[in-house]
């Protein structure tokens, strides 16, 4: 009897000892982290991402693609929402694209360098990199970092970061606000590492002609005269709409005038598609990643595309970072 308890106590020991030796630390998982992010070569990938800005979740497919050094394409869809954009970087620049409308932009920009990106695995590896003192759970399966954000929005102040045990894939980006509240759910279904890609597939004109990029847009809609005008969903205290104008000319503008401490202007108008060309226009400032889509940052402004409606935002009191924010809410609707 002693000698069968002397060996079911040796044989728990040992489970135990394997099981130890199973455990990686915090900080074997973070050596692992930089090795991954080191030999980094390329890698495709393809989420969903869920935005809780509004007053209904909205949710959009992601592609990601990279190629080392610094080739990237991200096509961020919506069919229901009628979005199709892409921010394509290769050795001739920064690009943002709006295909179904013909439209396309360079950027005098050194993204994606400028600050953190949700969609991309390797600026989460150095957000968890970068952050002194990270959280850092194991789940069945996947390691949890909770950390620090760089993100152009102020009400973005930390994310949970997972990844998958056995490869350190992405699994699962949220991003919280300072209350805790979810704002950024992005969800990875599949992702390839050391991926091979097609001759020009990270081409400006060839992404521009893809017959992927096919999507009906509000634009396009023969004999549609509808139109929404668009409103900022949380405004700062004392921030009011004084004047709504329409500006009739070449094009019909909307203009929503906004007064307070920190005064901003609204405009927009229903979206067009450029001439038959697939030259970029040149523009200063950065893209900037509003998510549901993909602006256009200054000084002083912010200009997005967005369900068959072209917007600029601008104020000369705002910062950067706020003007981001405000853009974000701009989802409430009135039809007209």
């Amino acid at each position: 009897m002693k000698k069968a308890l002397s060996f079911f106590m040796a044989g728990a020991m040992l489970l135990l000892l394997l099981s130890a030796c199973g455990q990686r630390s915090q900080q074997d998982v973070t050596s692992s982290i930089k090795k991954k992010l080191s030999n980094l070569n390329s890698y495709k990938a393809d989420a969903t991402m869920t935005l809780y800005a509004g007053e209904k979740p909205s949710t959009y497919d992601v592609t990601i693609w990279y190629k080392k050094p610094d080739f990237y394409r991200i096509h961020l869809k919506n069919k229901k929402q009628q979005l199709s954009q892409m921010i394509l970087k290769n050795s001739e620049g920064v690009f943002v694209l709006t295909p179904q409308l013909n439209k396309s932009y360079r950027f005098q920009s050194d993204w994606p360098k400028n600050g953190s990106q949700w969609y991309l695995y390797e600026s989460l590896l150095r957000d968890i990199l970068n952050d002194p003192q990270p959280s850092f759970d194991r789940g069945e399966g996947t390691y949890t970092f909770k950390t620090k954000t760089n993100y152009k929005h102020s009400d973005l102040k930390s994310q949970q970061i997972v990844l998958s045990q056995k490869d350190l894939k992405p699994v699962r980006v949220k991003i919280m606000n300072d209350q805790g509240k979810m704002i950024v759910d992005m969800k990875f279904k599949d992702m390839k590492f050391n991926a091979s890609f097609d001759d020009g597939a990270f081409d400006l004109r060839k992404n521009m002609t893809s017959a992927n990029w096919q999507m009906p847009t509000s634009s396009k809609k023969k004999g549609s005269k509808s139109f929404h005008v668009f409103y900022p969903m949380n405004l700062s205290k004392g921030s009011k709409l004084t004047a709504q104008k329409v500006m009739t000319g070449k094009d019909k503008q909307y203009v929503l005038q906004y007064s307070g401490k920190k005064p901003f202007t609204l405009i927009e108008q229903k979206s067009k598609a450029w001439t038959d060309t697939v030259e970029p226009a040149t523009v200063s400032g950065t893209p900037v990643n509003l998510g549901f889509a993909i602006g256009h940052l200054t000084n002083n402004s912010v200009s997005w595309t967005y369900s068959g409606t072209d917007f600029m935002l601008a104020s000369k009191k705002l910062t950067q970072t706020q003007l981001v924010d405000l853009a974000r809410t701009v989802l409430g609707q009135s039809h007209k």
